[in-house]
């Protein structure tokens, strides 16, 4: 503070009444030396309220008294950063992720406390995540999660008479892979399968479009009847035609082939025309694995063939074999048999032909002595 004097005479240089320098600061005169003090603690004031302010901050940023409380298991969210645990599921505060199939942390679901994870009730599904052919649409209420079709549940019927209808396992929930009856089937006969449509071949370009037993014919598949050249050779003796056709059905069982065989022979009283059944259906050989037709019908037979007879049971080729016949190329006796195919005397003879041969197929070698080994021809009945 000023202390202003006023001089009622007026003050001169050296006048008594004007304060001196040390009496003006005795009064409160300002003093500049002070006034500096005062100011560097108004600084330092400011600084400590700066500084103040900064730890402040950086309270703030360390979570410490941040405005609002974070929410226990069960309580209403809307996201993982507003609950203790970090986990917001179902919009509720959950104990764990609860990610897994038919889990929920909601009460409404689980039966248990909002918060809670824990399976879903069964027969419930509300979260729509139990879907597959083979599942029932809800889930089990425990492991595995979803609830599976019990086994032998048809979960893809058949759509034709080639397709397999597909089955449950009770497992899984999802159905088989679709698959079609193979080819080889004998669900089409005397077609085939296609082994990758739902329905049957109803014609054919081959004899592999037929089915077991079956040969292509004018784009028809026909059941036909085959035959085969034994692959064992006998003497004259073969006990009768009985006896020959024994022979045949022994051969016949040893390759595979199921049904009723008779020997292509003649003698004294019977004949092939007698013995082999007139089939009006194609006869064939087998190659290896592959039908061929040898001729068309029985008629086709015995006016002379194109194709040899050539192979045996197995499907195996013999060319040129030596076979007892005792008959003529049409099927009628000749007198060459053998007496009635019981002697194996080399005085005695049989009529015998050529595998390999067509028309002459019966009669190629002419007849020759009993003990000399031959072949038989053997026709399916």
């Amino acid at each position: 503070m000023m202390i202003f004097v006023l001089c009622a005479a007026g003050c001169g240089d050296g006048d008594a009444s004007v304060p001196s320098d040390a009496a003006m600061a005795d009064a409160g005169a300002p003093d500049f030396g002070a006034t500096d003090a005062s100011a560097a603690d108004a600084l330092m004031q400011d600084a400590q309220l700066s500084d103040a302010g900064v730890a402040t901050d950086a309270s703030m940023d360390a979570g410490v008294d941040t405005g609002f409380a974070l929410r226990d298991n069960g309580e209403a969210c809307h996201a993982g950063a507003e609950c203790q645990t970090g986990n917001c599921v179902d919009t509720v505060c959950c104990d764990t992720e609860c990610s897994g199939t038919c889990e929920s942390c909601v009460a409404a679901d689980t039966g248990l406390s909002d918060g809670q994870c824990a399976p879903v009730l069964a027969t419930t599904d509300p979260a729509d995540e139990c879907d597959g052919m083979c599942a029932t649409g809800f889930c089990s209420g425990s492991s595995p999660a979803c609830e599976a079709s019990p086994a032998e549940t048809v979960c893809r019927a058949s759509a034709g008479t080639c397709d397999v209808e597909e089955i449950c396992n009770g497992l899984s929930l999802d159905c088989p892979e679709n698959v079609f009856v193979a080819a080889a089937s004998a669900t089409c006969a005397p077609y085939q399968c296609t082994g990758t449509t739902p329905e049957c071949r109803t014609s054919c370009l081959s004899n592999a479009d037929c089915g077991a037993r079956a040969v292509c014919l004018d784009s028809a598949c026909v059941v036909g009847k085959r035959v085969f050249v034994t692959s064992m050779a006998f003497a004259g003796n073969l006990g009768g035609a009985s006896g020959a056709d024994a022979l045949c059905n022994a051969a016949a069982a040893s390759g595979g082939l199921i049904g009723t065989f008779a020997a292509w022979l003649g003698d004294a009283t019977t004949s092939p025309s007698v013995r082999i059944a007139h089939a009006s259906v194609p006869y064939y050989r087998m190659d290896g694995t592959t039908p061929r037709i040898i001729c068309d019908d029985w008629s086709d037979l015995v006016d002379g063939i194109a194709v040899a007879v050539a192979m045996d049971e197995m499907g195996n080729p013999h060319a040129n074999a030596h076979v007892w016949t005792g008959a003529n190329d049409n099927g009628t006796a000749n007198g060459a048999h053998c007496s009635n195919w019981t002697s194996s005397s080399t005085g005695d003879s049989g009529m015998h032909g050529n595998a390999s041969a067509g028309a002459t197929f019966s009669t190629w070698y002419g007849p020759t002595a009993c003990n000399n080994f031959a072949h038989l021809y053997c026709f399916e009945q």
